[in-house]
């Protein structure tokens, strides 16, 4: 399958079938045929540098197994009176799955020390078990 360069440096393809019936004519102007090489090339010089993993993907029964059964329990009460913690363990139930990377779940542990069910030091404590 041929491989063109753009001006920009992106790639483009087209299969034999595209070139014999003229399809190179709706690629950008100044857009050139390149060999295997050249496109590895350009392909490895456009990958992102590699960041810090992403953190884990927990099952929601499987962050909250990371509050002790006393946390647990004031959460589960405090959802009973306390709206805020009531949408916040129903959001959590809900989910497929909970990471630290999404912003609800730090916000939603900021609620939690926020209304005292748990301390700025468990909230650390937890969010280090799930990094």
């Amino acid at each position: 399958m041929p491989t063109y360069k753009d001006p920009s440096n992106r790639l483009h393809f087209l299969s034999d079938a595209d070139v014999e019936s003229g399809g190179e004519s709706y690629l950008p102007a100044g857009t050139v045929k390149i060999t295997d090489a050249e496109a590895d090339a350009i392909r490895a010089a456009n990958q992102p540098e590699p960041t810090q993993e992403p953190s884990a993907k927990l099952a929601p029964l499987e962050f909250f197994d990371l509050f002790t059964l006393p946390e647990q329990t004031a959460v589960a009460n405090a959802a009973m009176t306390n709206v805020q913690a009531k949408l916040w363990y129903d959001r959590m139930l809900a989910a497929t799955f909970v990471t630290i990377d999404d912003p609800r779940t730090e916000a939603g542990l900021d609620a939690l020390v926020g209304i005292g069910l748990l301390t700025a030091e468990r909230k650390a404590q937890i969010v280090t078990a799930m990094s």
